[in-house]
């Protein structure tokens, strides 16, 4: 279900796989750039900005059977073959289900952030570790 809707509803047939390499290309430069200009840690506050924004952009003015960023029920699900199961929920496809999908994501962005945080002081601390008593 979560990528069914690139090759069913494209209407050329390279839709798909430039949406796949951006996608791919994305993580490897987001970790070049990283590396080369270094991390903020007000990062954190672009990461709630793009989570309020492109979620309620995304629930308010895409098409619900497409279900674009999952806003609408889980990605896992298909609305051509589990329309009746989305149709029949009570939470599916309403502002509470949006609310729940931006809960989360603040949830695992949080964490991501404050993992890579921790990754960045481990590091610095064992760099320090191994250079005490070197001679330069």
């Amino acid at each position: 279900g979560r990528t069914d809707w690139l090759f069913m509803d494209s209407y050329v047939w390279w839709t798909p796989y430039i949406s796949i390499i951006m996608h791919a290309i994305l993580i490897p430069t987001a970790a070049y750039g990283t590396y080369k200009l270094g991390f903020s840690k007000k990062s954190i506050w672009g990461i709630y900005f793009i989570i309020i924004t492109l979620l309620p952009v995304t629930f308010y003015f895409t098409d619900p059977t497409i279900n674009r960023n999952c806003v609408f029920f889980p990605c896992d699900l298909n609305f051509v073959h589990d329309k009746y199961q989305i149709v029949s929920s009570s939470i599916y496809m309403t502002e509470m289900y949006l609310l729940k999908v931006m809960i989360e994501w603040v949830f695992y962005g949080t964490v991501m952030y404050l993992l890579f945080i921790l990754g960045i002081k481990t590091y610095e601390k064992n760099k320090n570790k191994n250079t005490v008593g070197t001679i330069s």
